[in-house]
């Protein structure tokens, strides 16, 4: 990679979800998903109790709670639809195998 396709991108993980999409590597490219993930209820945690404490915004530590639940959500609906999709093809490669094996 060279150093003028680097991006001034200070989010955790980004680099390494960038680094093993462009090398194809989809556990690469999770790890960074990970991190991300990892960070944002310590992101939102300190994000609450700061605007609590500095604008007395009682009510931002809660809206974040929600934010994180909605990002999770939709990473369960993601995980599962992906799971989904792939089953029909496990099934009938399974019966592909299954069929090969009686015709021997």
């Amino acid at each position: 990679m060279d150093h003028r396709d680097r991006r001034g991108d200070v989010r955790p993980g980004a680099s390494k979800a960038r680094t093993g999409a462009a090398l194809g590597n989809p556990v690469l490219a999770t790890e960074g998903r990970v991190t991300l993930v990892d960070g944002l209820p310590a992101v939102a945690v300190v994000a609450g109790l700061l605007l609590n404490a500095g604008l007395d915004w009682w009510w931002a530590d809660p809206l974040a709670a929600y934010v994180l639940l909605a990002y999770a959500a939709r990473e369960v609906y993601a995980i599962f639809a992906a799971e989904a999709s792939q089953l029909p093809l496990v099934l009938t490669s399974r019966a592909s195998n299954r069929s090969l094996l009686h015709r021997m």
